[in-house]
């Protein structure tokens, strides 16, 4: 016979923003999230209480669609970090932009139904973009939590991990030349 767990622990914002900081998310940075909200345990004010930073989103085309003229490569950009809340590297999307910066990078086509430019219906449309492969992220992550550059604490019931965006894409790009193939190998 199992024990009933017990009453979910309330985690209030305050709660929250010490063991960010004790994590070593910095004041005023940019910082995508990615987050499992379960792990976490209850929030108090929900998934809203959880976002630090509003998204960059402005002009992002559909090709290139986490490349060098996507939100992820203006954060680099920006030296931002990125929080991963109950989650682990499989979920980190700015690994991505390590793919794009491979020489060769698969390519496929890709299509979708996207709003039409008078907002009254849905065409499809096509465009050539680098396939995305996370399947390796999970290894390529405890590679780079090896080098000591994520800082891994409590948050909530659940575990963050915090590291700077342009440290882990640059070892990414590294990690996915020497164990990956392209195009061209």
């Amino acid at each position: 016979m199992t024990a009933a767990a017990g009453p979910a622990r309330l985690h209030p914002r305050a709660s929250l923003a010490a063991q960010f900081r004790q994590l070593g998310v910095r004041p005023g940075g940019a910082v995508p999230v990615h987050a499992a909200m379960r792990p976490l345990g209850f929030v108090c004010g929900g998934p809203q209480a959880v976002v630090l930073a509003d998204r960059i989103v402005a002009d992002h085309s559909r090709a290139d669609m986490l490349g060098e003229v996507s939100p992820l490569a203006r954060l680099y950009g920006l030296d931002a970090d990125v929080l991963l809340l109950g989650v682990d590297h499989g979920s980190n999307t700015s690994l991505h932009l390590a793919e794009y910066r491979q020489p060769a990078p698969p390519r496929q086509r890709c299509g979708a139904a996207v709003p039409t430019a008078d907002g009254g219906g849905r065409e499809w449309v096509w465009w050539d973009d680098v396939v995305l492969e996370e399947g390796d992220f999970a290894r390529l992550g405890a590679d780079f939590e090896a080098t000591g550059a994520v800082r891994i604490g409590p948050v909530g019931d659940g575990t963050g991990r915090l590291m700077r965006q342009r440290a882990a894409v640059d070892f990414a790009v590294d990690w996915l030349a020497r164990n990956r193939r392209t195009e061209e190998t």
